[in-house]
């Protein structure tokens, strides 16, 4: 396997050697002391091959000293001519002054011939003999490109108790459904009560060699209900993924790293009446288990850089097969996505995101709806195309108070008679502050206008266009009291309105908890 060290890491250690291409003359000829110096101005111009002709004329005209050998194998390393780098830089490495230096660039002649447990072998006797810091300093960094990495294992447990002032997301006023056949008055039972919310994530990254990893990571998100009339709010999500890792690059970052997962999750969610709670039934039969679904699929996903530029290119397919009900269609659907984004700085403490991802949805048997809103069983299944672009500037006003404003829109397109199209335009802050060391909060406020050009409110053609407007604000507060555990807060606002007086609400939740991990 090949492998590379940093570019600028040798750069700034040859500029260090730069530095040292003098020697006193040693009893030699004045000759030959010349040839040696001219041959410092001709390296330090980046002239090595003429750095080369009068470093040998002054080794032919009695110049032998370590640092001239070292100065003939550094010239023969900028120059590609590894074999004689490498003879050189033996012979100076048998100097107790020259040894660190020596083995540092027989390190990087190893490495750009591709021999990584050579380099790591230079790269680690120069660490061990390097008496300044900056060069031990920078020879442990070029060891870790070579060394495997130890197993990491992570494992978070997040749990407390919560109030929901709306736990089934009702409508908080009298409405007129016009989606039935003869409308009708409704009036919303809004249900409020404590819930329990529960977080699990663990993670293993097990090294298969210097570069790549076996990853697997498990996550479970659920709201559980204490008051019986309230479990049908209750949620589960459980998360597994498995695949393999690898770093990209010379030297090892998150930011430069391609991951490729094979993905299963798991959903249990009841399909309930929104004015009342209870169970959805159609002609009869009960369909509240509509919602719970198992999904299989793959997700790839590569983080770069050229030069000061990040970006990101992530892809991906799922398939999810719903719980059967006995009348009503599945809603199981499959879907795939491409996506990137590029990441740019702004100067030292700003930087500007530009992304865009393309994904479809396309249903088995959920029907699409015609120009009137009527979902018939001769129309074809449901195909959505979606286009989202994304613009976000990210700031750091302090060390410790880091913002990021972006701005999202998405158009949507119903493949059949366009009924269900939209576009939605979100604009979302995030600030993250940290009061301490031990203890950060963070507050994000998303406003959502989602705007369908075709479709009626209650789907009746007899109603205004339908709309949505939400406002959400989410606060988090984390204190840490030990290495292993802390204590949490978190306050969730919700506000929905619509032309379709069904989907409007207001809810508000707030729980307090700890978390566990290692």
């Amino acid at each position: 396997m090949r492998n590379r060290t940093s570019a600028p890491l040798l750069g700034s250690l040859v500029l260090i050697a730069t530095l040292l291409l003098t020697d006193a003359a040693y009893g030699v000829t004045a000759t030959a002391q010349d040839r040696f110096e001219s041959g410092n101005t001709a390296f330090g111009t980046g002239d090595y091959s003429g750095a080369l002709q009068n470093y040998n004329e002054a080794l032919a005209q009695g110049k032998n000293t370590p640092r001239l050998f070292y100065n003939i194998g550094l010239s023969h390393y900028r120059l590609g001519q590894y074999p004689e780098a490498k003879s050189a830089l033996l012979e100076s490495s048998t100097d107790s002054e020259m040894a660190a230096l020596s083995y540092f660039v027989l390190g990087a002649v190893a490495n750009k011939e591709g021999d990584s447990d050579a380099a790591a072998e230079w790269f680690g006797i120069s660490y061990e003999l390097a008496s300044s810091d900056k060069l031990r300093r920078r020879a442990r960094n070029a060891l870790n490109n070579y060394s495997t990495p130890e197993t990491e294992a992570l494992f978070e447990l997040s749990a407390g108790v919560g109030y929901d002032s709306n736990a089934y997301r009702s409508p908080d006023a009298p409405y007129i459904d016009f989606s039935k056949a003869i409308p009708a008055p409704v009036v919303p039972d809004v249900q409020n009560g404590m819930y329990i919310p529960v977080r699990v994530r663990a993670a293993i990254r097990k090294p298969v060699s210097n570069r790549s990893y076996f990853v697997a990571s498990y996550r479970l998100r659920a709201i559980n209900h204490a008051d019986t009339e309230l479990t049908n709010a209750d949620e589960s999500s459980h998360r597994v993924s498995i695949g393999m890792a690898r770093d990209l690059g010379r030297e090892r970052s998150r930011n430069r790293r391609m991951n490729a997962d094979l993905i299963v999750r798991r959903h249990d969610e009841t399909n309930f009446d929104r004015d009342d709670g209870l169970d959805r039934f159609d002609q009869g039969a009960n369909i509240a288990d509509r919602y719970s679904y198992l999904g299989t699929g793959a997700e790839i996903e590569l983080k770069n850089r050229l030069g000061r530029y990040r970006y990101e290119l992530t892809g991906g397919f799922e398939q999810r097969d719903y719980e059967d009900v006995p009348t009503a269609s599945s809603y199981d659907f499959s879907s795939y996505w491409l996506g990137g984004a590029f990441k740019i700085p702004l100067g030292s403490e700003s930087r500007l995101k530009l992304a865009y991802e393309y994904y479809v949805r396309d249903f088995d048997e959920r029907r699409s709806k015609d120009a009137t809103g009527d979902a018939s069983l001769l129309n074809p299944a449901i195909e959505y195309q979606y286009n989202k672009f994304e613009a976000g500037i990210r700031h750091r006003f302090s060390e410790r108070l880091v913002t990021e404003l972006s701005y999202f829109y998405t158009i949507r397109t119903d493949e059949f008679a366009s009924y269900n199209d939209y576009t939605k335009s979100k604009i979302r802050l995030d600030a993250v502050f940290e009061f301490s060391d031990r203890f950060d909060a963070g507050i994000q406020v998303d406003y959502r206008d989602q705007d369908y050009s075709n479709a009626f409110a209650f789907d009746d053609p007899g109603q205004a266009r339908k709309v949505y407007e939400e406002l959400q604000m989410i606060a988090k507060a984390e204190y840490q009291l030990t290495e292993h555990f802390s204590l949490r807060a978190d306050v969730k606002l919700e506000s929905v309105e619509s032309s379709d007086t069904r989907g409007e609400y207001d809810r508000a939740l707030a729980s307090v908890g700890v978390k566990w991990g290692f």
